[in-house]
C-alpha cells in the first residue's frame, strides 16, 4: 500500500515501512518489478512445456500427444510475454537514444 504525500509541489509516495519515492521513481521501480516478474514467468512456462515434452516422450501415443497440446499452448504464453519484453527494451533503447 502507497500514499501519496504532497511536498509543495512535489508529489512523493511512501510506503507502510517508510521509504519514499517521487512519482518517476516509484513507475521506475514499479517498471523492473513487472519486468522481472515477466522474465520469472516466462522462465516457469518454458520449463513447464519442456516438462510436459519430456513426459510426453514416455507415455502412451494419446496422452503423450496430449501433453505435446499442453506444451504448444505454454509455447504460445511464451512467445506472448518475450514480445512484450522485446518491445519494452526496443522502447527504452529509443528513450536512452532519443534523452
Amino acid at each position: 500500500m502507497l500514499w501519496e504525500v504532497e511536498e509543495g509541489e512535489l508529489l512523493r509516495f511512501r510506503c507502510r515501512v517508510g521509504h519514499a519515492y517521487t512519482a518517476d521513481a516509484l513507475g521506475e521501480e514499479m517498471s523492473e518489478s513487472v519486468e522481472q516478474a515477466l522474465w520469472a514467468s516466462m522462465r516457469a512456462l518454458e520449463e513447464k512445456a519442456s516438462l510436459l515434452r519430456r513426459i510426453s516422450e514416455r507415455s502412451g501415443k494419446k496422452l503423450g500427444a496430449e501433453y505435446v497440446q499442453e506444451a504448444s499452448s505454454f509455447d504460445k504464453h511464451v512467445e506472448t510475454i518475450r514480445g512484450v519484453l522485446l518491445r519494452n527494451q526496443r522502447m527504452q533503447d529509443e528513450e536512452e537514444a532519443a534523452g
